[in-house]
């Protein structure tokens, strides 16, 4: 491996072959030049179970023809009609014997384990079909740029192909999948990716860097092809959209459709006085948001002042998509945002409720349009959540993870709102863990379901929790950048660390948490990759 720009790992090189577990086919597509260090990364693999076929466009010298045979388990096609890449790969696929097959671009290195650690995958995941795995670049001697992947994730597949050129798929899989059409075929390892998302459910991530990938520099032909592979898959899915190019170069935007008739959407907004926040927030709504069909149901709880009152009956009497309903607590003073949801609720109109915090201020006038869409086109997501920014330009929220601890985290907080930060994570939607309620949109029907928020949680962990649930019964939670407002987190009830009395309260919700989600709490959250930091939501290594 010297020769191929990187030192050998010499644990890795000491120890004999790895024999047994499912058969991998590595097809290496080459045209003009010998895939030389391809082929011999595979050559060099610890695990012996595989076969290579190469498949090229031009004849291979005496020389190449006898270094490549010279192990039994290669196989040589030559196709000298012109093929395109994608034909001679479904070339090589009719050809291979194996279990699975594993895509390899000319001038990509595996790593010398990494069969062995594909295979010992599929082996530790029965029914396994698709796997993929963490990858950076080679150029010259150096190593660069790693991607550290995250789980599956359907939302940020159809948002750019995170998966990458190598992808090991299972023999009934790839016959299911079929030839890639030649129009795609620039975006072949794409297509492929987006048909398995369609096809399958057993994906599986490795989470250790297994090769080193060339660079591809996308041109107009492939950022065109993977454009059509996309349109392709969401018409195949059912899923009405457009798709235009994305924040940064290789990524795309999915313009999800509104339904025909546009549902109802009450904003659901609890209020205790704090009326300077309201003011803003209601003014925000009232006058940006584009979304024609929506109602603003504010929850009143306690307030004391009277001009809070007053702003009220001004805001009612003078817009008639404004209500207001009130939630009396069982004891005075008593504080319960669990219950003031669920009573607004049940107070609400509309099929679509769309929780809302009284410090938030709208950024994105089509920002309900977004959160819309984002359900009508996926029956499977039963919330959605916004990006969310500080007044002074910093992420607060984009998606939420736990802690090991079962704490939750907001993924990128406190990094800049505009940051093309790792894995395009800001920038661009993924479906996530879950979501804050401080903008939160559910489908009334799935709330309902569920039970509402728990009100045994009466201020910490209920928005994640309820996101939790969700996916316990089946359902999926997304993020969307596009739907934007600011968010003065902590201003209308402020920190409670410091009273003891709230620290008891803290400390008897996380009990009821933990106990009910104990499992996921011990697998880890999946939105981390686990080469990453648990601890903290700004994607440190570990």
């Amino acid at each position: 491996f010297l020769r191929q720009g990187y030192p050998p790992d010499m644990a890795v090189a000491r120890r004999g072959l790895v024999h047994g577990g499912p058969r991998i086919s590595v097809v290496v597509a080459s045209v003009a030049d010998f895939a030389d260090k391809t082929v011999r990364s595979v050559l060099d693999q610890t695990y012996a179970n595989w076969e290579l076929l190469l498949c090229s466009n031009r004849d291979l010298s005496e020389d190449e023809r006898s270094a490549f045979e010279r192990d039994g388990r290669c196989k040589v096609a030559v196709d000298r009609g012109g093929s395109s890449l994608a034909e001679l790969e479904d070339a090589a696929v009719s050809r291979a014997d194996g279990d699975f097959v594993a895509f390899l671009e000319n001038g990509d290195l595996l790593e010398p384990d990494a069969l062995e650690a594909f295979a010992r995958a599929a082996q530790d995941e029965p029914g396994a079909e698709f796997l993929y795995c963490d990858e950076d670049a080679v150029e010259g001697c150096r190593l660069c740029r790693p991607a550290i992947k995250p789980a599956p994730n359907l939302a940020k597949i159809r948002a750019y192909d995170y998966v990458g050129h190598l992808q090991v798929m299972s023999a009934d899989l790839l016959r299911r999948i079929g030839p890639v059409p030649e129009i795609l075929a620039p975006a072949r390892a794409y297509h492929r990716t987006l048909r398995a998302f369609e096809l399958t459910n057993h994906i599986v991530q490795v989470t250790r860097i297994l090769y080193h990938a060339r660079p591809h520099g996308l041109d107009d032909d492939a950022r065109t092809a993977g454009r059509r592979a996309l349109e392709a898959h969401l018409s195949r899915t059912g899923a009405s959209a457009t798709v235009a190019q994305g924040p940064v170069a290789g990524t795309y935007r999915v313009r999800y459709a509104l339904p025909e008739t546009l549902p109802l959407v009450s904003v659901v907004i609890p209020s205790k006085d704090h009326l300077d926040l309201l003011r803003s927030c209601m003014d925000s709504i009232l006058e940006k948001t584009t979304y024609p069909n929506f109602e603003v149901l504010i929850v009143e709880n306690n307030s004391e002042r009277a001009e809070t009152f007053s702003y009220y009956e001004k805001l009612v009497a003078q817009d008639e998509r404004v209500r207001v309903t009130t939630w009396k607590p069982e004891r005075d003073g008593q504080f319960n945002y669990s219950a003031i949801v669920n009573h607004g609720a049940r107070e609400a109109r509309g099929d679509l409720l769309l929780f809302l915090n009284n410090d938030t201020d709208v950024i994105s006038p089509g920002w309900i349009e977004e959160m819309v869409a984002a359900l009508a086109q996926r029956p499977e997501v039963a919330v959605v959540g916004a990006k969310l920014v500080f007044p002074d330009g910093l992420t607060q929220h984009a998606g939420m993870a736990f802690n090991p601890n079962g704490y939750f985290m907001h993924l990128g907080e406190t990094t800049p709102a505009d940051l093309i930060d790792h894995d395009y994570n800001i920038a661009l939607p993924h479906d996530s863990t879950m979501v804050t309620g401080a903008c939160q949109l559910v489908r009334r029907s799935v709330f309902e379901e569920l039970g509402g928020y728990d009100e045994g949680l009466a201020v910490a962990f209920n928005d994640g929790d309820f996101c939790l649930r969700a996916r316990d019964a089946g359902y999926e939670v997304t993020y969307t950048p596009y739907a934007e407002l600011h968010h003065k987190e902590f201003s209308s009830r402020g920190r409670e660390a410091t009273d003891k009395r709230h620290h008891v309260r803290f400390l008897r919700e996380y009990a009821r948490l933990a106990s009910r989600h104990a499992d996921r709490f011990a697998l880890g959250d999946p939105t981390l990759n686990p080469n990453f930091s648990q601890w903290d939501a700004q994607f440190r290594l570990r």
